[in-house]
């Protein structure tokens, strides 16, 4: 049985989720292949704030009626870890609905 087939479930999964004003995306890859540094990359250089981060590392998906909410791990909340920078703070938000996602490749 999937996880998103009963309402209330969440399935946790190892990606970093943002919200582009009130868009989410799910960026989804194998360690070490930037998830981080890209979606720091975006917080930073949109403008006005746009983008904000969700959940870095461990996202929870939970089914709410039709849509897909991602929140952060309530332990790691708020901050994320980006290679060569350790934890930052960036600005961020508790849930977002999930609009669409990306599967990043791991080769550079």
């Amino acid at each position: 049985m999937s996880p998103f087939q009963t309402a209330g479930q969440h399935e946790n999964r190892h990606g970093v989720a943002v919200a582009i004003g009130d868009l989410g995306l799910l960026i989804l890859a194998e360690s070490g292949a930037g998830k981080s540094s890209l979606a720091a990359r975006m917080i930073a250089e949109w403008p006005e704030g746009g983008v904000r981060l969700v959940a870095d590392d461990r996202v929870l998906v939970q089914r709410v009626h039709d849509r897909l909410l991602a929140r952060p791990h309530p332990l790691i909340a708020g901050s994320m870890e980006v290679r060569g920078k350790g934890i930052v703070r960036p600005p961020s938000l508790d849930a977002v609905v999930l609009r669409g996602a990306l599967r990043m490749s791991g080769e550079q």
